[in-house]
């Protein structure tokens, strides 16, 4: 029974991570075929029939998220591809913590977003967003955390979330992982640089070696 059970956990897992990667493309699809002129809220004539990709849902769906995140909304199917991934892929990895952090990460890049706001006033335009973070984003951001740290101060705490909650997803031990390894790519470098520079170094004194014994 206990086999069959664990047996049926997987299969639930593994349909869930199937439907996350399906929801994934739709939600891209929507989101980068996004046109705020099918919103019938937003314009007297509406595009008809609409152009987005997936429909008049989509449509909505689309314009619900740009509205409350901002550009952030384009990251999400990637978040729903790594989940989805990680549910089929890695089926005793615990995804709860996983979503938590994301979801801590998406709210500080959302705060990166909402600060430099000018930098993205022409997608904000283009895609009728009111705030390049999001709504949510830009109460959180600016009315709360830039009154209490100032604008400086609130990037260096929105910076540290993103870092500690992607190191977080990814597990402490796999970043580890990862910068030992750079470290040690970095100093095989190093030493093949120094082995080089040794190599030419000596075929410069052999050759003016045998430069002075020619001129004598």
């Amino acid at each position: 029974m206990a086999g069959v059970s664990k047996e049926s956990e997987r299969s639930i897992r593994f349909a869930w991570g199937l439907l996350l990667l399906v929801f994934g493309v739709l939600l891209a699809l929507g989101i980068f075929s996004y046109d705020w002129k099918d919103i019938s809220a937003l314009i007297v004539l509406p595009n008809d029939p609409p152009s987005i990709l997936i429909g008049l849902v989509g449509a909505w769906l689309s314009f619900i998220l740009f509205y409350l995140m901002g550009a952030g909304a384009f990251l999400l199917p990637l978040w729903f591809f790594v989940i989805g991934f990680i549910m089929i892929f890695k089926r005793e990895e615990r995804i709860w913590p996983k979503i938590v952090w994301a979801l801590i990460a998406m709210a500080a890049i959302s705060s990166l977003l909402e600060l430099n706001e000018t930098a993205f006033a022409s997608m904000c335009k283009r895609l009728n967003m009111p705030d390049a973070g999001g709504v949510l984003s830009h109460v959180i951001t600016r009315n709360l955390f830039v009154t209490w740290f100032n604008t400086i101060g609130t990037g260096i705490v929105a910076w540290s979330v993103l870092a500690v909650s992607l190191v977080m997803f990814m597990k402490v031990e796999t970043v580890a992982a990862w910068f030992h390894a750079g470290l040690a790519y970095c100093r095989g470098g190093y030493e093949r640089y120094q082995t080089y520079m040794l190599d030419r170094k000596d075929m410069r004194e052999r050759l003016e070696s045998e430069k002075e014994a020619i001129e004598e």
